[in-house]
């Protein structure tokens, strides 16, 4: 909601910034170097965003990979597509993670809202990611449905 000028002050005058692993990361590179850490929680097993270009900006750049589980659809070709996957939170990483840097998370966590909430959204990501012309279908949903019931989410019952 902030204009980017005023993203770069609170930026810059932060002790410590969190990002999730995505765009918003790449704003931090438009600085220069600053003593502050940056904790990126990673949403991709192996993915390490941006970090050539945040260590020289930092003076502490750690990433946590905060998921249980992490599923991907299938191209045609037969290749992972694993920009387009969807990644399911390790709670216990994730409270103790935030925790450690000062806030605390768990305290205020609503368990049940956060299971209705994340099925409804692996819904509509797989609804999305399956409409696509370049997904193998029928491959893409035998990689993904064991792992949306490990997470005992069975949106595939009323599904072809």
């Amino acid at each position: 909601r902030e204009s980017l000028k005023r993203q770069m002050e609170l930026y810059a005058g932060a002790k410590i910034l969190i990002f999730s692993e995505g765009s918003a990361v790449h704003g931090r590179q438009l600085l220069g170097r600053f003593q502050q850490k940056i904790l990126i929680l990673s949403r991709r097993p192996n993915f390490e965003i941006a970090q050539t270009m945040l260590e020289p900006r930092c003076s502490d750049l750690e990433y946590v990979l905060p998921i249980t589980d992490f599923a991907a659809p299938i191209k045609i070709t037969g290749a992972r597509m694993r920009p387009s996957g969807i990644s399911f939170y390790d709670l216990d990483t994730l409270f103790s993670t935030f925790a450690r840097h000062g806030v605390a998370l768990a305290e205020q966590w609503d368990s049940e809202a956060y299971k209705l909430k994340a099925a409804q959204d692996a819904a509509a990501w797989y609804g999305r990611i399956i409409s696509n012309s370049s997904i193998d279908q029928e491959k893409s949903r035998r990689v993904i449905q064991p792992v949306f019931e490990k997470q005992g989410m069975d949106i595939f019952s009323d599904r072809p």
